[in-house]
């Protein structure tokens, strides 16, 4: 660039910065004694590379506690000539039961197909109680030799005997901290499926 002037110039060193002047025909003029001045700046660091201050940073790695279900009684299904099954309840008895959601399949030999396919359900209470409910099985169910009303939760007493056409079990509830049967005893397959939300 030509000016015809003499141009000034700064240089910036690591101790000071250094004035100068460079005139038209190229001599060049140092000052005598460096300027004293704040070194140059760096550029900022953008704001999306700052560090959030410790008192504001987001814990995103934290377990979380999920409620767990308190424990239930555990159902001993003595299955006439057929030994003993561990269920979770409730469960539901029949030939061929259909998948019920939360509720233990326990699938009973029928020989003459008297046993309806989805025959009763059972569950207990927290005191041990047993509850039956009839599915309107063609053949209806005796608890202890008396009928049970279809579609009626009915209370019986614990270890009672459930005739199911021509299928029979002994039913007994224990208390959660308590272990039912031997080493004998098998457990029912769960068929548990969440309900559809």
């Amino acid at each position: 660039m030509e000016t015809g002037q003499a141009q000034h110039f700064i240089a910036y060193d690591p101790d000071a910065n250094w004035q100068f002047y460079v005139y038209p025909e190229g001599t060049i003029s140092l000052m005598p004694t460096p300027v004293i001045a704040p070194k140059p700046r760096p550029n900022p660091i953008p704001e999306a590379y700052h560090a959030a201050p410790a008192e504001e940073e987001t814990v995103i790695d934290h377990t979380i506690v999920v409620p767990r279900k308190a424990a239930r009684p555990t159902l001993l299904v003595h299955v006439e000539g057929a030994g003993a099954l561990r269920a979770e309840p409730p469960i539901v008895l029949g030939r061929r039961p259909k998948e019920i959601a939360g509720h233990t399949s326990v699938t009973l030999d029928s020989p003459g197909r008297e046993c309806s396919r989805t025959h009763a359900l059972v569950d207990v209470d927290d005191e041990c109680r047993l509850i039956v409910t009839d599915q309107d099985a063609a053949n209806g169910t005796e608890a202890d030799g008396t009928p049970l009303a279809p579609h009626t939760p009915t209370v019986v007493p614990n270890g009672v005997r459930l005739q199911l056409g021509d299928a029979a079990v002994r039913i007994e509830a224990y208390p959660p901290n308590q272990s039912p049967g031997g080493s004998a005893t098998a457990t029912a397959v769960a068929s548990h499926k969440e309900e559809a939300s």
